[in-house]
């Protein structure tokens, strides 16, 4: 299953970009949710970099793993992009964001987010999702939209 929203934000992509690779409030904001969540190795995050913890799922606490697949910080006014790619035992998740400079002051962010499982079960917790794709995209684009706003008033939650 796949979800893609893009927004323009009226910044430029210095500043979408620094809001999208602030790994340590991401990290702040995801651990209120999952416990012993850590980042090895510990420092600055390049490609490689993992994050490990557990996280109640469906009812139940699982291990949850992420790797950073691919940070690439264009220069030249090429698109950045940001790919994170992880999961539980019966999911995979691959997230990328990719910023893209359109003018001095306005910049594209698209986020695409895959699901894929890896197990019976949760292909059969995926067919039940897709009865609530068009809900689920619309509160996905909705996220998006919301973060896209923080960006532009400075005013990021973390």
């Amino acid at each position: 299953m796949k979800f893609v929203a893009s927004e323009d934000i009226a910044a430029p992509a210095e500043a979408v970009l620094a809001a999208v690779t602030d790994f340590d409030r991401w990290e702040g904001m995801i651990g209120r949710r999952a416990k012993d969540l850590t980042r090895r190795p510990p420092g600055p995050v390049s490609q490689g970099t993992r994050w490990e913890g557990r996280a109640k799922l469906r009812g139940k606490m699982r291990d949850v793993g992420m790797e950073m697949a691919r940070l690439d910080v264009a220069s030249g006014g090429g698109p950045s992009v940001v790919c994170v790619d992880g999961g539980t035992d019966g999911m995979q998740v691959v997230v990328e964001a990719a910023v893209e400079s359109l003018g001095p002051d306005l910049t594209r962010l698209t986020v695409t987010s895959e699901l894929k499982a890896k197990s019976l079960g949760t292909r059969i917790l995926m067919q039940s999702l897709k009865l609530a794709r068009g809900q689920m995209a619309k509160r996905y684009r909705q996220g998006v939209a919301t973060f896209a706003a923080h960006v532009e008033r400075g005013t990021l939650p973390g």
